[in-house]
């Protein structure tokens, strides 16, 4: 594990909530919505840097069957909370990090984010993130992530840069699976 990863695990160690710019239900439902028309469908979601749940307890509202993860335990801790209140069953718990996660899963997705996680990664481990991720798709599967202040080192021909009011959004089609990653 690189030095920066113990450094954003020290930090997070005993955080209780996600970091989000506010903190109030109705904003955390705007981003919610936001963020849902975006994910545009599937039946099935996981939710990579989960966080304390708060996005997650939204998404359970569309999504038949969910995966939170998160390598924070006090905000697992938070989310298992915020989901029991919600009285939320269709969604699961992982400890994990972008490494462990990918052993723990025994299902496959049709829609996996990870909003406000991919800037910790290095280069390598967003890669093998990716890589890992196309792995557990469903066909026709997307994956997202919403970065700030962040732009790919390489562009493709098969990158089509959208903006979004404040963040990059990068769609990337493989076509041999069918499977779309928004950045």
């Amino acid at each position: 594990m690189s030095e920066s990863r113990n450094v954003w695990e020290e930090f997070f160690a005993n955080k209780k909530s996600g970091g989000h710019r506010s903190s109030a239900e109705e904003f955390i439902s705007k981003e919610a919505r936001e963020k849902l028309y975006h994910l545009d469908g599937g039946k099935t979601l996981l939710d990579f840097g989960c966080g304390a749940g708060e996005l997650l307890v939204y998404y359970s509202l569309e999504y038949e069957k969910l995966v939170g993860a998160d390598f924070s335990a006090s905000m697992l801790e938070e989310a298992g909370k915020r989901i029991r209140e919600r009285k939320r069953d269709n969604i699961t718990l992982i400890l994990a990090n972008d490494k462990t996660l990918w052993e723990k899963l025994d299902t496959s997705f049709d829609r996996i984010t990870a909003a406000g996680v991919i800037q910790y990664l290095t280069d390598e481990e967003v890669d093998d993130f990716i890589a890992n991720a196309s792995r557990h798709l469903n066909k026709g599967g997307k994956i997202m992530e919403d970065k700030k202040n962040i732009v790919p080192e390489k562009k493709s021909s098969e990158i089509d840069q959208l903006e979004d009011e404040e963040d990059l959004l990068y769609t990337h089609k493989p076509e041999a699976r069918g499977n779309e990653m928004r950045w």
